[in-house]
């Protein structure tokens, strides 16, 4: 009986079916953002002159247009390979403010830490993402819910139904980070996903990556419309010496971050591996 079950039993999610989905998305994108390219140069638009509230539009029709269809994908090839039902829980626990306030601070903190390696690689044009309404919407309405229901709700909870919570984790945070795809992007989003699905694991809720990722895009779209996008705190500061404490700041805070995540997880796993359960 017990073989029976076990070569019945899918092998769902692989590295293989991870590559698939993260394929399944950044390909709608190619594929939607040349259609819609396509579209402009028929309709006469030099894309050279558009301006920010045009490319605004541009990419909330190419964003939105691309990750509906490749969510849809991603549940379709799960489906498929008889991968888990879960979409994501929202619990209510993740509404807590004073649990936001500390993801949030958590992710300033890890982001400051990383600036150093951040300023060796290339630079994101900050133009790519255009201004105004529709802009907004994509970065901090449209993208959170989004990737949300896809890094956290799909593939960390398709990981941790076979590998566990740990693996799930780190494999949904280099999901995320892969997904943006631009060096400098991936570096900062990968370090943001860890934290993400930690709040998540640790509340169960949706609501509160969502709510942590919308308040960190609302930032980085605050700094780009005011002409500030892809500077980093180090030329935000010109005192050597306040950015060095805020630095050390940053880095304790990352590193007490990090303990608490390490014994949120060892004690996960201890219970688990208890007799009966």
């Amino acid at each position: 009986m017990f073989s029976e079950k076990a070569s019945q039993r899918p092998d769902f999610p692989t590295v293989g079916d991870l590559a698939a989905m993260l394929g399944i998305v950044v390909g709608m994108q190619l594929i939607v953002s040349l259609i819609v390219l396509a579209t402009l140069h028929l309709a006469g638009w030099d894309l050279h002159l558009l301006t920010p509230h045009q490319q605004g539009i541009f990419m909330a029709i190419s964003y939105v247009g691309s990750m509906l269809p490749a969510y849809g994908g991603t549940l379709a090839w799960r489906r498929a390979r008889r991968g888990g039902e879960s979409l994501g829980h929202f619990g209510k626990r993740g509404l807590n403010p004073g649990l936001l306030l500390w993801g949030f601070v958590c992710m300033t903190a890890a982001s400051v830490v990383c600036e150093p390696l951040i300023a060796l690689l290339p630079e994101v044009s900050p133009g790519v993402y255009g201004a105004g309404f529709w802009a907004f919407m994509t970065l901090v309405v449209a993208a959170p819910v989004l990737e949300e229901l896809l890094c956290r709700g799909v593939v960390l909870e398709s990981l941790r139904s076979r590998y566990g919570v740990v693996t799930a984790w780190w494999g949904s945070a280099l999901f995320f980070g892969v997904l943006h795809l631009q060096p400098a992007l991936t570096v900062n989003a990968f370090v943001i996903g860890l934290i993400l699905g930690y709040v998540y694991i640790l509340t169960d809720s949706l609501w509160a990556t969502m709510i942590l990722h919308a308040l960190n895009n609302a930032v980085a779209y605050l700094l780009l419309t005011t002409g500030r996008g892809g500077i980093l705190l180090a030329d935000l500061i010109s005192n050597r010496t306040l950015y060095v404490a805020v630095y050390i700041v940053a880095v304790a805070v990352t590193i007490t971050a990090a303990a608490m995540m390490r014994q949120t997880f060892r004690r996960q796993t201890e219970a688990k591996n208890q007799p009966g359960m």
